[in-house]
């Protein structure tokens, strides 16, 4: 099933399986990173390091995820304009704006719908951490393999490494989201495993799949 997905985009011309598509899988891309935040948030093993800032942030000024993180968002798009502007794309505005308050939906939908204490035995929380920890990574992969612009958060350690080139770009990321971990955990925000092998797997992670994505359909 997987491989006739493929194969249907390989066959479709050029000019209609671009901009269409890649807009359409970066929409679903950054709203999918959204519910994989709630579910890691919610089994309390940390989140990716931006989410860790933010949710400290959220926590201290009693402001909601989603509003907080759009704040911080543009915060760092004023850089990214200054410095950066080939970075920016409807893949910034979708991940600025969609990614937090996708994380709020879902949590108000299923506030509805879980009894009281579902998260508190361990094995329930290790059960949902890790496909939720899949589905985030894939879904971080697919919004940045389509080539639309990056997040302003993605796009500070990418205009950082231009301007230190002897820097490997892997070093300046890992500090960059190490940084921000520091940042969250100084502010309450929950830093556990999941936060720790974001800031060490996640770039390697993405770079693996988004070759594999932009291979299959054709996103050169």
């Amino acid at each position: 099933m997987f491989q006739r997905f493929l194969d249907f985009f390989r066959r479709m011309p050029k000019e209609k399986n671009r901009f269409g598509l890649r807009a359409v899988l970066v929409i679903i891309a950054v709203c999918c990173q959204g519910f994989g935040v709630f579910w890691l948030n919610q089994v309390d093993f940390g989140t990716d390091p931006c989410s860790v800032l933010n949710y400290g942030i959220s926590s201290k000024v009693g402001l909601p995820f989603g509003t907080t993180l759009l704040i911080f968002n543009i915060l760092l798009f004023m850089a990214v304009l200054a410095f950066g502007r080939e970075q920016i794309g409807l893949g910034t505005l979708a991940n600025a704006i969609l990614v937090g308050y996708s994380a709020d939906f879902t949590q108000w939908v299923f506030s509805h719908f879980l009894p009281e204490g579902f998260f508190e035995p361990f094995k329930t929380r290790v059960s949902i951490m890790i496909p939720a920890l899949i589905w985030f990574v894939i879904a971080a992969s697919t919004y940045m393999a389509v080539d639309l612009g990056q997040s302003p958060y993605d796009s500070i350690p990418a205009i950082v490494s231009r301007k230190l080139p002897k820097i490997p770009f892997m070093v300046i990321r890992i500090a960059w989201d190490g940084l921000m971990t520091l940042g969250g955990f100084l502010l309450g925000g929950t830093v556990g495993i999941v936060t720790v092998a974001m800031v060490f797997m996640l770039g390697p992670v993405i770079t693996a799949i988004k070759k594999f994505l932009q291979k299959n359909l054709g996103f050169n």
